[in-house]
Parts: structure tokens; C-alpha cells; sequence
């Protein structure tokens, strides 16, 4: 699933999605980082830019976590169909 999937799948479930401009340099976002949510300062780096345009940078932990639980159920899903 690709962001901008999950930034739709997360708006159809009612959450409010910053995108475009957020993060930016200084900001705090939540990330998905070695199987774990945590929490970031974004300074534009590579590691910064790669987490924002692969698994995304998200302004809030609940958003992180929802993203996260999504990610594992397409895992698992995906794993039982092989």
C-alpha cells in the first residue's frame, strides 16, 4: 500500500491527513521505524525524506499507530495467501 493509499484509507475512517507541506524542517511527525512507532524531528535528511515518501510522516501518533496496525493486517493477509 502506498501512501497516498493510507492517507485515503485514514480519511475514509474520519481522520484528518496533513500532507503537502507537513513535515517540515524542525517539525515533530510520527514515524514507522524497525517495526516500532516513534516519534521524530524532521530535518530533511535522506532518513527523513525515505520515511515521509515510503511508509509517511504522520502529525500525530494515533495516525502512526492506525497506519501501523493497517500495515500489519496487509502483512498478514498477504503471508496467508502464500
Amino acid at each position: 500500500m502506498t501512501t497516498q493509499q493510507m492517507i485515503e484509507d485514514l480519511k475514509s475512517k474520519g481522520y484528518k491527513v496533513e500532507k503537502d507541506e507537513f513535515p517540515k524542517i524542525g517539525d515533530a511527525y510520527w514515524c514507522i521505524d524497525n517495526n516500532n512507532v516513534r516519534e521524530s524531528s524532521y530535518c530533511g535528511d535522506s532518513i527523513d525524506t525515505k520515511r515521509k515518501n515510503n511508509l509517511g510522516a504522520y502529525s500525530a501518533k494515533e495516525l502512526a499507530d492506525e497506519a501501523f496496525k493497517r500495515m500489519k493486517e496487509i502483512a498478514k493477509e498477504v503471508m496467508l495467501k502464500n
